[in-house]
């Protein structure tokens, strides 16, 4: 048997030594195996720089679309609010300072708290007021607000005047009290209440 048929036999056998400089089919195979894993590689890699450029495309068009809350500029205050910051306490006097002439300073209000039965029909009733005075406010709360809040028939009740009486001269203040109807008939009052303002001089 010839060389040729002899090297033929051994190679169909497994038993023929590699020539040099050939591949045989174990490289063969790696190779495929490295050059599949570098494609997957490289498209996973532009895949996923695919799908990072997508959703920063996505989340860029979210942000420009998405309406914007205007900055609000800081309240300023109103007049009447800068106005009642910057007025003096109020002053306040009742039925001990009857007579009395009090002292208020510029832009200063003076309330006047008087007690009455007004459920009985007495009330107190502020006269007419000078040009150089204005009435505020008037207002009335219960001298027992817990027995009246608990269903109490009857009971005093206080009344509150609040008056505007800056004024550079004396402004004399009265009020009468008694029962409405009796005073608009004639008749005199149960009690009366005065007392004059003055403006500091600072």
């Amino acid at each position: 048997m010839s060389d040729a048929v002899s090297g033929c036999i051994r190679a169909i056998k497994g038993l023929a030594p590699p020539r040099a400089g050939a591949v045989t089919i174990e490289e063969t195979d790696a190779a495929i195996a490295e050059a599949a894993a570098t494609r997957s590689g490289t498209r996973a890699g532009v895949m996923g720089r695919v799908w990072i450029g997508s959703a920063l495309l996505v989340l860029g068009a979210a942000a420009a679309c998405s309406p914007q809350t205007p900055l609000q500029p800081a309240s300023q205050p109103t007049p009447a609010q800068t106005d009642q910051s910057q007025r003096p306490a109020l002053k306040v006097v009742g039925l001990a300072d009857n007579g009395a002439t009090v002292t208020l300073e510029p832009g200063q209000l003076l309330r006047i708290e008087l007690e009455g039965t007004p459920t009985a029909g007495y009330a107190w009733q502020l006269l007419p007021l000078p040009d150089r005075a204005r009435l505020v406010s008037q207002t009335s709360r219960p001298s027992n607000p817990e027995g009246r809040a608990a269903g109490m028939v009857g009971g005093n009740d206080w009344s509150v005047f609040t008056v505007d009486s800056t004024s550079p001269t004396r402004v004399t203040i009265e009020l009468v009290y008694g029962r409405p109807w009796e005073l608009q008939a004639g008749a005199a009052p149960e009690r009366r209440f005065r007392i004059d303002t003055v403006m500091a001089v600072n």
